[in-house]
């Protein structure tokens, strides 16, 4: 069952966020826990993660998201179950504040090109990064 509500949340995502040029994350509750998507067409993250010889996958965005919770508030990680797909972030938690947090900071790397680079460098020297 979750696996299906996963797909259909992850193909909503796609569809809104290929509609939506500013693309920010989404958080949903399904089956009492909050589900965080994000699935990024930017063109220029894309070519930022190229430069930087990454994949740019939901398993970058889960190295970057990792990165910048273990600087900020590394107490959520232990909150949050990533899920992510070859070409979306997904997770899961318990915890609405530790969602909205995860929500902020992937707005803030699809956007902040020097915070995207910063985490970069902090999942790179963690091992966060594939």
């Amino acid at each position: 069952m979750r696996s299906i509500i996963l797909l259909i949340l992850t193909l909503a995502s796609i569809s809104l966020f290929a509609a939506d040029e500013e693309q920010h994350a989404t958080i949903r509750n399904v089956d009492g826990q909050y589900a965080i998507n994000y699935y990024n067409f930017n063109e220029d993250v894309a070519l930022h993660f190229t430069n930087a010889n990454l994949q740019g996958s939901g398993y970058t965005w889960v190295a970057l998201v990792k990165a910048a919770l273990t600087t900020e508030n590394a107490a959520l990680l232990s909150d949050i179950e990533f899920a992510p797909e070859g070409g979306a972030f997904v997770a899961y938690s318990n915890s609405e504040i530790a969602a909205n947090k995860v929500k902020s900071v992937i707005d803030k790397l699809s956007s902040d090109t020097s915070y995207r680079e910063k985490c970069i460098k902090i999942a790179t020297a963690g091992g966060y990064i594939e």
